[in-house]
C-alpha cells in the first residue's frame, strides 16, 4: 500500500481537496468578472492560464468522490445523485429569471420559448451560463462509467482524449484559419455554441477521477514518479500557453497539459499529510460562491457597466469582491438557518422511512 493510500486509511477526510475546492471557485469567479489587472500579458496568466486549472479539478473531484461512494453501495450512489439533481433543479430555477434576460439580449425572447429554454438550459447549457458544469458532469458520469464497464481504461481513455482533440478546435480555432476545418467547426458554433461540455471536454477528466479512485490504493508508474511528473507538466503548461497567447482562440478552456496537470495536482493534494472535519465548512463554501456569485456580477453589469466611472480593471475587481461577498452572506445565513429548530425537524421527519 503507497503513502497516500496509508494516509487516508486513518480519516475519510479530505482537507487539502476541500482547500482546493475554494481556491477553484475563487478561480471561476476571477474568469466571470472580466478584467481584473490592466496589463494583457497579466490578465492572460490570471485569467486564461492559471484559472483555467480549476474546472478540471472540480470534474475530478466529483469523479473522484462519485466513484467512491458507487464502488461503496448503491444506496450512497442513489442517494448522491438524487441530492445532486434536486441541487440542480432548484439553483435552475434560481437563475431562470436573469437567464431569461441575459438570453433575451441575444434573440427576441417570447413567453413561448421558455419551456424550450428551461430544457434545453437544464439538460445541456445551464439555465445561467456557469451552470452547464452541472449537465456536462452527469452525462460525463454517465459516459465513463458505460465506457470503462465496456472497454476498460485504456480504450476509454483514447476515446476521450480525441474528444478532447475535437473540442481543442474552440482554442485553437485561431490556427485553423483557411483550412477546411474552419468552416465545420464554424458551423457547429453557430448551432452549439461551444464544445465545453460533457462529451468533448468534461469526460477525459471524470475517466482521471474515476482512475485515481480505483487505483489509490495501488503504486503505480505515476505515484512513483509523481514530483517529476507535476513539475513536467506546469513546463508543458506554460509552453502551450505561449501557443494560445499568440493565437487567442474563440476561448481557452481545452489545454492538452491541463489532463496530465490536473491529474498531478490532484494526486499530490490527496497526499498532502493533514486532515480535520473542519474544512468541510470550506467544501460548502466553495460551493455557495460557485452557485451565486454571477447573480451580483450580472445585476452589476445591467445597472452599473454603462455609467460608471472605474477603469475595466477597477470594474472587475468591484465585481469580484460583490460576487464573493454576497456568497459568503449566503453561506452564513444558510448556516445559521441550518441550526433553527425548524430545519432540525424537518431533517429529522425526511429521515423517518415511508410507509
Amino acid at each position: 500500500m503507497n503513502k497516500i493510500s496509508s494516509q487516508l486509511e486513518q480519516s475519510n477526510r479530505y482537507s487539502a481537496i476541500d482547500c482546493m475546492q475554494l481556491l477553484c471557485s475563487l478561480a471561476v469567479v476571477l474568469i466571470h468578472v472580466g478584467t481584473v489587472v490592466e496589463q494583457p500579458i497579466y490578465h492572460f496568466l490570471i485569467k486564461s492560464v492559471i484559472c483555467r486549472i480549476a474546472v478540471p479539478l472540480f470534474f475530478i473531484s466529483s469523479a473522484f468522490f462519485f466513484r467512491q461512494k458507487y464502488q461503496r453501495s448503491f444506496y450512497l450512489y442513489r442517494s448522491w445523485l438524487k441530492r445532486f439533481l434536486k441541487q440542480y433543479f432548484w439553483i435552475s430555477l434560481f437563475y431562470l429569471p436573469l437567464g431569461i434576460w441575459y438570453f433575451s439580449q441575444q434573440i427576441d425572447f417570447k413567453l413561448l420559448h421558455l419551456p424550450i429554454f428551461f430544457t434545453v438550459g437544464f439538460l445541456y447549457a445551464g439555465t445561467m451560463y456557469h451552470l452547464w458544469f452541472f449537465p456536462a458532469l452527469l452525462l460525463a458520469l454517465y459516459l465513463a462509467t458505460k465506457l470503462i464497464q465496456t472497454i476498460g481504461y485504456f480504450w476509454a481513455f483514447l476515446i476521450s482524449f480525441f474528444l478532447y482533440l475535437l473540442g481543442a478546435g474552440e482554442t485553437y480555432f485561431a490556427y485553423l484559419k483557411g483550412s477546411f476545418l474552419e468552416n465545420s467547426y464554424q458551423r457547429f458554433f453557430n448551432l452549439f455554441i461551444t464544445t465545453k461540455n460533457g462529451l468533448f471536454f468534461g469526460l477525459i477528466f471524470v475517466i482521471v477521477g474515476f482512475y485515481l479512485a480505483d487505483t489509490l490504493k495501488k503504486e503505480t508508474f505515476f505515484s512513483r514518479h509523481l514530483k517529476k511528473l507535476l513539475f513536467g507538466s506546469f513546463f508543458l503548461f506554460a509552453i502551450e500557453a505561449h501557443f494560445i497567447y499568440a493565437q487567442p482562440g474563440l476561448d481557452k478552456n481545452f489545454i492538452f497539459a491541463l489532463i496530465p496537470l490536473s491529474y498531478c495536482l490532484f494526486y499530490w493534494l490527496l497526499s498532502l499529510e493533514f486532515s480535520t472535519p473542519k474544512t468541510l465548512g470550506l467544501r460548502l463554501l466553495s460551493q455557495k460562491i460557485y452557485f451565486f456569485h454571477l447573480l451580483p456580477i450580472e445585476l452589476l453589469n445591467l445597472l452599473w457597466k454603462h455609467s460608471t466611472t472605474l477603469s475595466a480593471a477597477q470594474f472587475g475587481q468591484l465585481k469580484f469582491l460583490l460576487g464573493v461577498t454576497f456568497s459568503l452572506v449566503i453561506f452564513f445565513i444558510f448556516e445559521y438557518w441550518k441550526k433553527s429548530p425548524s430545519f432540525q425537524m424537518a431533517a429529522i421527519f425526511s429521515k423517518q422511512p415511508s410507509k
